[in-house]
């Protein structure tokens, strides 16, 4: 996978699963490729941007023979070096190899984001549910990421389908609660104002504080603040009426997708997050299903 960075930087990152003979040569043959890529036609100055190659091994790395490793080390990264005083010849050029299998952290003993991840990259193929992986989005973000590649394409397109209406769900609350906000301050605003008049505040400092003007608070008098409290309050009992009915229509909504992603065998879990519906009404709902088939 050929990744580029902000400032320009390329990364070379490859999975390998079996060992090669000469994994570490084909690694110094791919790394030139990004370099060229990075010539511009016409006059070039050889300004090279910095080229990464990370090689995440699921093998123990093979290493010359006149050199022993240490056997409880895993990351091994190398660079352009003079050989006697090891200055560095370029750092534009490095590689990073990590051997998976050689870390054998436990969960609660992983304090770093690197053993984290590497905890994490390790033991994927072993979580039979998702983990508490601690409470880090980074790894949330993972761990979905890793269930959708697992996927099915049939099963992709459910997920999506699933997500879609979730986002429209929430779209729709987010929309409605935004309004009725807006509504409920223009109400508390008018609303104080007309209490304002009654306990005999000047005209002027009421449209300074309200932000009505002088005009439309002088053509109200007493009895018609009155009549307007009172239409008001009619106007909000009806409001109020019609959004318990609007919020019945969305768990009913909820509730028929729900169903649905029941029908596609989704997970309980996965609909709950989506849907809203809760854990037990969807088993409910599972087990009625499966009697009804």
């Amino acid at each position: 996978m050929y990744c580029t960075a902000e400032d320009g930087s390329k990364f070379l990152i490859e999975v390998q699963i079996s060992n090669q003979e000469h994994f570490t040569e084909r690694s110094i043959f791919y790394a030139p490729r990004l370099i060229s890529k990075d010539a511009s036609r016409g006059v070039w100055d050889y300004n090279i941007r910095p080229v990464f190659v990370l090689g995440l091994l699921n093998f123990d790395m093979r290493h010359l023979e006149s050199f022993s490793p240490d056997p409880n080390k895993f990351i091994h990264k190398y660079s352009l070096l003079e050989e006697e005083s090891l200055e560095p010849m370029s750092r534009n050029l490095r590689f990073a190899f990590l051997e998976i299998q050689r870390f054998n952290k436990k969960k609660e003993d992983c304090n770093s984001f690197q053993d984290r991840f590497l905890f994490v990259l390790k033991n994927i193929s072993t979580f039979a549910i998702k983990p508490d992986l601690w409470d880090d989005p980074y790894f949330e973000d993972f761990m979905e990421e890793a269930e959708f590649a697992n996927m099915t394409v049939e099963q992709q397109d459910k997920y999506i389908m699933s997500m879609k209406q979730k986002w429209d769900y929430e779209n729709t609350l987010a929309y409605k609660e935004k309004k009725g906000i807006e509504k409920g301050i223009e109400k508390g605003i008018k609303n104080t104002a007309m209490q304002m008049l009654k306990y005999g505040i000047p005209i002027a400092d009421v449209a300074i504080i309200s932000g009505i003007s002088e005009k439309e608070l002088s053509d109200m008098t007493v009895e018609q603040q009155d009549k307007y409290i009172m239409s008001m309050k009619q106007k909000w009992d009806y409001e109020n009426a019609l959004a318990y009915k609007e919020k019945e229509g969305i768990e009913k909504q909820a509730i028929k997708s729900a169903k649905l992603m029941l029908k596609y065998d989704l997970p309980i879990n996965e609909i709950a997050h989506n849907t809203g519906v809760s854990p037990e009404v969807l088993n409910d709902m599972k087990r009625e299903l499966d009697n009804a088939q």
